[in-house]
């Protein structure tokens, strides 16, 4: 199978980049701020949500999918997202033959 070059017709979605710091605040719990470090065009390609059991015993709805992108932008796993009117989160970075980069990222709905 031959990978071919994105095109820019191919990059309709826009998604807001963010790096994610967590601190401890003075109560013992955690605060999570977001910095918006750029915005990227990408081809987005949902998965089927589905219903996961968490480790609280609670069930919870998890949508997957996969963001193409030209380039990784200063992008980590952990970073976040904002793109469909929801943050979702980056779980892994891809480099593909093409030099096209594969997000795989999630968000829980």
């Amino acid at each position: 199978m031959t990978l071919s070059p994105l095109k820019a017709r191919d990059l309709q979605t826009p998604a807001r980049c963010y790096s994610v710091t967590s601190t401890e605040t003075a109560q013992g719990g955690r605060l999570k701020t977001r910095t918006l470090t750029g915005t990227i065009w990408g081809d987005f390609q949902p998965d089927t949500p589905a219903f996961v059991t968490g480790t609280d015993g609670r069930g919870y709805v998890v949508q997957t999918a996969t963001l193409f992108v030209r380039t990784r932008a200063g992008m980590a796993p952990n970073d976040e997202l904002h793109l469909k009117g929801a943050y979702w989160i980056i779980r892994s970075i891809d480099e593909r033959a093409d030099q096209n980069f594969r997000l795989r990222i999630e968000r829980t709905v």
